[in-house]
């Protein structure tokens, strides 16, 4: 019954989360080209929800069980993004999926072991410093009142 129930322990986050982006996936997104690999293989979308010459031109966006709804706008489990202007990425987990929340709080409870926490930023983000990132900056949390979002920036 122990090995039972170790074994289950052991594969649990993977049962849970329905994209499953990790830590070890956000530590390797070191620019545009990174950034789509991680999405794609996790079974991400791409969709383009500016037009050219809005945000369009620079915005790559993904998003995780993608679909159109009565309003004809994108609504999914999970976004991401990526602003080449400035190399940011982040990605937004909805708080009413529990795959979605659950994929957010494993890798924020894995930053907190892992990385250094730097500071809190307005509007409630706290940053950490993480020594397996191969972004130059800190990964920062927030938990909104809809998204759980997580970003990289340098600040």
């Amino acid at each position: 019954m122990k090995k039972l129930l170790k074994i289950v322990l052991l594969f649990y986050p993977f049962l849970i989360f329905g994209q499953n982006i990790t830590y070890e996936d956000l530590m390797q997104i070191e620019n545009s080209m990174q950034f789509e690999r991680v999405v794609i293989e996790n079974n991400y979308e791409n969709y383009q929800n500016y037009k050219k010459g809005e945000w369009g031109d620079h915005l790559i966006e993904y998003g995780y069980e993608l679909e159109k709804n009565y309003e004809n706008k994108y609504v999914a489990s999970s976004f991401a993004g990526y602003n080449k202007n400035n190399n940011r990425w982040w990605f937004q987990f909805h708080k009413n999926n529990p795959s979605s929340t659950s994929n957010y709080n494993y890798i924020f409870e894995k930053v907190k072991r892992r990385c250094s926490f730097v500071s809190v930023l307005d509007g409630g983000y706290a940053c950490y410093k993480c020594p397996d990132s191969k972004y130059k900056g800190n990964i920062k949390f927030n938990k909104g009142s809809t998204w759980n979002t997580i970003s990289m920036g340098i600040d």
